[in-house]
């Protein structure tokens, strides 16, 4: 474990062994872990963003961080000098609150409810493709598996499954009320279990068949 230097709101790995986490308003931090034994996690970076960021998704190289004040940021882990961002802060206007990647794409979450799907294939100029309304609450979280998306909302108390095969226009394909603010959401399979907020207990799982 390690300490923060804000809120840890949503942290993602990568294949080379390192964690992104996102600290609110201590921005982006990056820790190395080492298997060990024994297991021990490293501090190796932190970029002060230039918003509160949410949660991150990132690759080897780029990490992506959904941003309350500026939608999303960009950060390249390898440039001269250290992590820097390069996408520019005044490219959206939506409060960005969580993000998943799926290849060349961003799949977004606000603060308004809506996912939004970017084209991030490059880094340094991303664009909004698409954006579809779920409900109005804050996405907390998103899972992707192929073209869809399976949300989970914040006091909407809502589950929704967006597809998203045609960015431009992203539709939701089915949704389910929860009965509790879920701040979390993962995929094994053909279920997405959710985490309730404010408990340390996993609420409920959701079966799912495969969709055509």
């Amino acid at each position: 474990s390690g300490s923060t230097l804000g809120r840890a709101h949503g942290v993602a790995a990568a294949p080379t062994g390192y964690a992104y986490l996102a600290g609110e308003q201590g921005g982006l931090l990056v820790y190395q872990i080492l298997t060990g034994p024994p297991v021990s996690m490293t501090w190796r970076n932190t970029l002060l963003t230039t918003g509160t960021a949410y949660e991150a998704a990132g690759t080897d190289r780029f990490v992506y961080v959904a941003d309350f004040s500026y939608g999303l940021d960009i950060v390249d882990l390898l440039a001269p000098g250290g992590p820097t961002l390069v996408s520019s802060p005044f490219l959206f206007s939506f409060q960005g609150t969580a993000v998943v990647l799926a290849g060349p794409l961003a799949i977004v979450g606000d603060f308004s409810g809506f996912i939004r799907v970017l084209d991030v294939s490059d880094p340094t100029a991303p664009s909004e493709l698409g954006a579809v309304f779920v409900t109005a609450a804050r996405i907390s979280s998103i899972a992707v598996a192929g073209t869809r998306a399976y949300v989970s909302t914040s006091y909407g108390q809502l589950f929704a499954v967006v597809d998203f095969s045609t960015p431009a226009t992203p539709v939701v394909q089915d949704t389910v009320a929860l009965g509790f603010a879920s701040e979390g959401v993962a995929l094994a399979g053909s279920h997405a279990y959710v985490v309730s907020a404010n408990t340390p207990q996993l609420r409920s799982t959701f079966h799912r068949p495969p969709m055509p």
